[in-house]
């Protein structure tokens, strides 16, 4: 094939539900994959002024991202309609001056009203506009926290810990059926995570332990049952006449300090979609093209617009995010 055309093909794959048993079970990784990135756009939005190179190069990432944005289409009729929208803010974006004082915060500001789609990929330019600057910060993206649970903390520091580091799950119900719908289990002929429906179907033995927001919201509210006495025990001496509050207590405890350690949502949930946690985890990967063929799985594509064997050497070579082929300037 000519280079042109060979350069835009891409590697298709499908992903199903391992993606987010991952994301459960790494709470250190994903906490440093989110955190790298939101000190990386912090010190981006608190640059007083950009450079010239710096606007011709958001410039040009924008138009390549409006030409690869509406080469993207998709069946899923909620996720086309995402997808058309994010069409017409980009265009809104297009518009917007870089010459203000702190350009990259009144534009990120601008955009605060658009969608979370629009946000998140503005989000990625500014980022890829800032060149070596915003390279420097990848080696945290990796993450050698251990998880050593302090169990002398006492229970009150605890259940403290929980209302300020989980409040997003203190509002689930575990005794209603709907914060428990579902399971994950592996499956034993392949293997590989699936979901099953708790109340319907058989197996809830083998459940992995992804429900973290549940276990959570059970454990605070064990801890608000108790007086102010027992409270102001250890955490180690409850885990001795309590076991079973053990993998709670260690994950709370352990996960403290890390700040974008859990995703924000009851994974076993009714109204759970695993396909948004697919998304998030292959994005990091750098796939693109999404294609949701059911709230469990996705298509996507990687390696579009990746430089061949002969064009390696090339300075520009790096430089094939949002390939859009067949569009002027790509």
């Amino acid at each position: 094939l000519e280079p042109q055309h060979a350069r835009a093909l891409g590697v298709g794959n499908a992903t199903g539900l391992g993606m987010a048993p991952f994301l459960a079970r790494h709470p250190a990784l994903l906490s440093a994959w989110v955190e790298t990135r939101e000190r990386a756009l912090a010190m981006m939005l608190a640059r007083p002024a950009a450079g010239a190179a710096e606007r011709d190069r958001f410039a040009a990432l924008l138009a390549r991202a409006r030409a690869h944005v509406a080469q993207w289409a998709v069946d899923d009729a909620r996720a086309m309609g995402r997808i058309e929208t994010l069409r017409r803010e980009l265009a809104m974006l297009s518009k917007m001056s870089l010459a203000s004082d702190f350009p990259w915060r009144t534009v990120f500001t601008a955009a605060s009203g658009m969608s979370l789609d629009a946000q998140e990929l503005l989000a990625a330019l500014v980022l890829e506009a800032g060149g070596s600057d915003v390279d420097a910060w990848e080696d945290g993206m990796l993450s050698a926290h251990a998880l050593a649970p302090a169990a002398a903390t006492t229970l009150a520091a605890l259940k403290a810990m929980i209302e300020r580091e989980y409040a997003f799950a203190l509002d689930i119900a575990p005794d209603d059926e709907r914060a428990r719908r579902y399971f994950w289990y592996y499956s034993a002929n392949k293997e590989e995570p699936r979901l099953g429906h708790r109340f319907e179907e058989a197996g809830a033995e083998l459940e992995m332990p992804v429900g973290t927001a549940v276990e959570i919201a059970s454990l605070w509210r064990r801890l608000d049952e108790l007086d102010a006495e027992t409270l102001a025990g250890s955490v180690s001496a409850f885990l001795v006449a309590e076991p079973h509050w053990r993998r709670a207590a260690r994950r709370a405890l352990t996960t403290a300090a890390l700040p974008y350690s859990d995703v924000r949502g009851n994974l076993i949930g009714e109204g759970m979609r695993p396909v948004d946690l697919l998304r998030f985890k292959l994005a990091i990967f750098g796939a693109s093209r999404f294609d949701p063929r059911s709230d469990l799985w996705t298509r996507v594509t990687l390696f579009q617009g990746a430089p061949l064997p002969h064009e390696l050497q090339s300075p520009a070579a790096d430089d094939w995010w949002l390939p859009a082929p067949g569009a002027s300037g790509t």
